[in-house]
């Protein structure tokens, strides 16, 4: 009776890993993306930061804001510090002074980097995962003219206007905008 028992879940275990198999096949050619099945979220908006930089810091109290506005089950934020001078601890102390709520990650290997081909600090890049293109990317806002000389007055909130026209479903009119800030340092010696 015991091997009766052992032959019978073996069995059932077969017709669950066939079965397992068989769905995942039909939602790979059903065009749905394992994005949509996890109820992941299919567009992060990344930020590369530097926590010594001080145009990242003059930036980083709206970053909750921004979260706050546009974070959706559909809409994630993940900070992004590609330079090997921002050390973990550092990167929690930014992440605590500025009560950042979302994920906060090293790249010191540049791996994100080099997939958006950022360059400046602070950079944002608008990701759609489904589309695996970038939506917008460049400045949160038209607030630095350059490095040292802000604007009294911003008048273009081109983040902002990216999410506002995603979240409507309309074609986002201004794709890229040239970020002021630190470089990302690519010759990191680790």
């Amino acid at each position: 009776m015991k091997l009766t028992i052992v032959l019978q879940i073996s069995i059932f275990d077969s017709m669950n890993i066939i079965l397992f198999f068989s769905a995942l096949f039909s939602l790979c050619n059903s065009g749905t993306t394992i994005n949509e099945v996890q109820n992941e979220p299919n567009i992060t908006v990344y930020f590369f930061l530097l926590d010594d930089c001080k145009i990242c810091r003059d930036y980083a109290p709206e970053l909750g804001d921004l979260y706050d506005k546009y974070n959706t089950p559909e809409i994630e934020f993940v900070g992004v510090f590609p330079n090997f001078s921002s050390k973990p601890e550092n990167i929690d102390e930014f992440k605590e002074e500025y009560d950042i709520p979302f994920e906060l990650k090293t790249d010191y290997f540049k791996k994100l980097s080099k997939k958006f081909d950022a360059k400046l600090l602070p950079e944002v890049f608008v990701y759609d995962h489904l589309k695996k293109e970038v939506l917008y990317s460049g400045r949160i806002d038209d607030r630095y003219v350059s490095i040292g000389k802000r604007r009294q007055i911003i008048k273009s909130f081109d983040l902002e206007n990216a999410l506002d026209n995603i979240n409507a479903q309309k074609d986002i009119l201004v794709k890229r905008t040239e970020p002021i800030g630190c470089f990302i340092n690519y010759n990191d010696n680790l």
